[in-house]
């Protein structure tokens, strides 16, 4: 019996001597960008969390760490439902009640990125920095 933490999660795993070798091993030495299907890459870049090995990978995961913890995410609670709210209430006054979910919930996702992250919302200019 040993604990570890699973996608941030305390995690308890029960095995004997043989089978906790294993997963130690299998923990440190099996995930690496040669194991993940190319759509990974593709997807998530090589910059993302997901195609990162070694220390880079150790580093990087510190960092989530301490945006997703507990705390952090007690936080981050108030914003999201002040611009949930905003957004629902927005969407629901809209003319004739026709949106374009697509672009909405792009705008969404940016400002609440900037919010949560940059501590400030993007001006007009920034976001259409990110239209296509």
């Amino acid at each position: 019996v040993f604990r570890t933490s699973l996608f941030f999660r305390p995690t308890v795993v029960v095995g004997g001597p043989q089978a906790v070798e294993d997963f130690m091993r299998q923990e440190r030495d099996t995930v690496s960008e040669s194991s993940l299907p190319a759509t990974f890459t593709e997807l998530h870049t090589p910059h993302g969390a997901l195609n990162h090995a070694g220390a880079r990978h150790k580093a990087t995961r510190e960092g989530y760490v301490q945006l997703f913890n507990r705390e952090a995410l007690a936080n981050y609670l108030p914003v999201v439902d002040r611009l949930v709210q905003a957004k629902v209430q927005a969407l629901a006054a809209a003319p004739d009640g026709r949106v374009r979910p697509a672009v909405e919930l792009k705008e969404f996702c940016l400002q609440l990125f900037a919010e949560l992250f940059l501590g400030a919302p993007l001006s007009a200019e920034e976001m259409a920095w990110f239209q296509e």
